[in-house]
């Protein structure tokens, strides 16, 4: 599992994850996590300035199966809490929406449950 990231993506060598593995019986667990807290200035007529903090905590966890392995997933992130449904300044920023509405120069947050609950199972020839 060491060179799994997020989604469907493949990390090479020269860019290892940093995160705890270990085993829990058959099973390969990875757990790693962000937390960065701090104050952003856009400093500007159209920009803001606030403390925010943007966060996330990801567990995946896989085992053999078959020919194959099941793995399971989540991600989650509090930045709801910490960063509010306006997310935090971003001068130039376009293109998200929150509950319908456009955000122009601000970054939305990242949703409670990011992903949770894939698994793979690769069949036999």
């Amino acid at each position: 599992m060491s060179r799994h990231a997020s989604g469907t993506a493949w990390l090479p060598d020269a860019s290892p994850m940093r995160a705890a593995h270990f085993r829990i019986g058959g099973w390969d667990v990875m757990i790693h996590g962000n937390l960065v807290v701090g104050y952003d200035h856009q400093a500007s007529d159209a920009g803001d300035a606030e403390v925010v903090s943007q966060n996330w905590l990801m567990a995946m966890a896989g085992h053999p199966l078959g020919g194959g392995m099941i793995e399971g997933r989540a991600m989650l992130s509090l930045e709801p809490l910490t960063l509010g449904d306006d997310g935090y300044p971003l001068l130039l920023q376009t293109g998200e929406t929150v509950d319908g509405m456009p955000l122009v120069d601000r970054q939305h947050p990242h949703d409670l449950p990011l992903c949770q609950g894939s698994c793979r199972i690769p069949l036999a020839a």
